[in-house]
């Protein structure tokens, strides 16, 4: 059965954590790799259980410590991003900053808070049959002129996931909704060196600028099913 199969890719995988974000960090790096970056393309490691108990190894410090202070500086310069992978940080290990806003972060936060928190060697177990399209965006995607750019995509509508905190507590988030089933799908893509672009669909204007992306919004939208909503 579809619970069957989660249960077993959940014990088969002892080292999957959620972090939360507890405390400040010094000294943290806010530089984002961009597109071209030969780091972007490699497969991040898992981390192990003596990495995060009794206390956290000094990569997954600073691993926890660079995402989430590049993702809160993205945010400040441009009023979006949910979410931010340790190699887009030049730190090759599965962990992945979230900051999902009012609307899930009491539900779906490890402590049921509003704050940024932080998933571990999250893993997707389950992915639904049905896809839809949208146009996707990243950090890390950036043209020439540093503009950001869009990609026209089709992602999975749900899937379910089964990661651990920064605790090394093991969790299980099963059929997500769908603004989250599509955020971790490009998340997780990070981690084992898949870029947004690499899943643009076969179409003419599936790849484009930001700001011509906005100057032609309405029209661009009309080519999808599903616009994505900015964290607040």
């Amino acid at each position: 059965t579809y619970h069957h199969l989660l249960m077993l890719a959940f014990h088969a995988n002892r080292c999957l954590p959620i972090l939360k974000l507890g405390r400040c960090y010094a000294h943290a790096s806010t530089t984002i790799l961009k597109l071209g970056d030969d780091r972007l393309r490699l497969v991040s490691r898992e981390i192990c259980l003596g990495e995060l108990q009794p206390q956290h190894s000094k990569a997954v410090d600073a691993a926890i410590r660079d995402s989430h202070a590049a993702l809160a500086a993205f945010r400040a310069q441009y009023g979006f991003g949910r979410g931010l992978a340790a190699p887009q940080v030049g730190h090759a290990v599965r962990i992945v900053a979230l900051n999902v806003g009012a609307q899930y972060g009491a539900e779906f936060s490890p402590d049921r808070s509003l704050r940024p928190f932080s998933m571990i060697n999250p893993r997707i177990v389950a992915r639904s049959d049905s896809m839809f399209s949208l146009w996707d965006d990243c950090m890390s995607l950036v043209d020439k002129h540093e503009d950001l750019l869009m990609v026209r995509l089709l992602r999975h509508k749900h899937i379910s996931v089964t990661f651990l905190d920064v605790d090394g507590n093991s969790h299980v988030w099963e059929n997500l909704p769908q603004p989250l089933s599509e955020l971790l799908q490009h998340e997780l893509d990070h981690l084992d060196g898949v870029l947004a672009v690499d899943r643009a669909v076969d179409e003419e204007d599936a790849i484009l600028p930001r700001s011509q992306w906005m100057r032609r919004k309405e029209e661009m939208l009309r080519l999808v099913e599903y616009e994505i909503v900015p964290t607040v």
